[in-house]
């Protein structure tokens, strides 16, 4: 379970609204959470409230820092949330993954973190990500289920046409294999279509970003250096996506930037396919109908 919104909350109604949401995912038998030092509140609150009850759980929390000693920083501060023990400790974005990957292979030696991995959202850094993989110095297992959103499904897309061994099953969200995929107002630049995010879409982000980023000014140059990906991603052949074995389950929104005949087309390149076409459904709000998805999604994973 992720806590990035859910647990990056203030004042004691919020954080019992926490606890709550931890005692349900616990009774439900879901005992696996994700933080991160980026999260603003959300490490520390996840960390209260399973102090009680730690055994219980799994948690996964990542290192996100350009020096040893910010990194040290931030490894300490989680093991003193998480009674001393971290399931999996992760490389996020393999920010100065080098000097990361030594404090963190320090930790396991010591006991304090079971497992190491590393994470990239970028096809860009896949080949740099595969050589840490492959180094022996992190997890590295398979296959795996992998589920992508937006650009994130591109990575997945990629992995399972690289390494079709390491994917077992697919999850493709709000995804398309060519340019020409999108509704071309999607690029245009008006950037006046409906489909596109709202003001308020940018301002929320926005302020995620000012509550955990160092340097808040970064957010809209951040934002521009994604532009290339989006605009000069050159897809995959209908050969390519034909090779892929995992069976792939893809979802859109009806009012996604992915239009509906490619949609179809995808459906017909991947040899085991299903499609899920949320109704009244951004792409932007694709990842928010948490309740189809989970009543879809899940039987196909499982």
């Amino acid at each position: 379970m992720g806590t990035w919104r859910t647990f990056d909350v203030r004042g004691a109604a919020a954080e019992q609204h926490a606890r709550t949401i931890v005692d349900t995912a616990l009774a439900a038998g879901a005992g696996f959470f994700d933080t991160s030092p980026m999260y603003g509140a959300a490490e520390r609150l996840l960390g209260a409230t399973l102090r009680e009850r730690r055994s219980q759980a799994l948690v996964a929390t990542k290192v996100w820092a350009a020096t040893v000693v910010e990194g040290r920083i931030q490894i300490e501060r989680a093991l003193g949330f998480f009674s001393g023990i971290i399931e999996l400790y992760q490389i996020h974005n393999l920010l100065n993954w080098r000097e990361q990957l030594v404090l963190l292979e320090q930790e396991r030696d010591a006991g304090r973190v079971r497992t190491i991995g590393a994470t990239h959202y970028s096809p860009a850094a896949f080949g740099e990500l595969q050589g840490v993989i492959e180094s022996g110095r992190v997890a590295a297992g398979g296959p795996v289920d992998v589920w992508g959103f937006s650009l994130g499904a591109l990575t997945a897309t990629s992995l399972a046409v690289r390494h079709p061994a390491k994917v077992r099953r697919l999850v493709l969200a709000a995804s398309n294999i060519r340019m020409d995929g999108y509704h071309p107002e999607i690029t245009a630049p008006e950037q006046d279509d409906p489909r596109l995010p709202t003001q308020a879409e940018f301002e929320g982000w926005q302020a995620a970003y000012d509550a955990v980023a160092p340097n808040p000014a970064d957010f809209m140059p951040f934002l521009e250096r994604m532009q290339p990906v989006v605009h000069e991603f050159a897809g995959w052949t209908d050969d390519e996506i034909r090779s892929i074995a995992a069976p792939t389950f893809l979802v859109i929104g009806d009012r996604d930037f992915v239009r509906l005949d490619h949609a179809a087309e995808m459906l017909d390149l991947f040899p085991d396919c299903r499609l899920l076409v949320l109704p009244a459904t951004r792409h932007t709000e694709v990842m928010q109908r948490t309740d189809e998805l989970r009543a879809l999604v899940s039987p196909f994973l499982s």
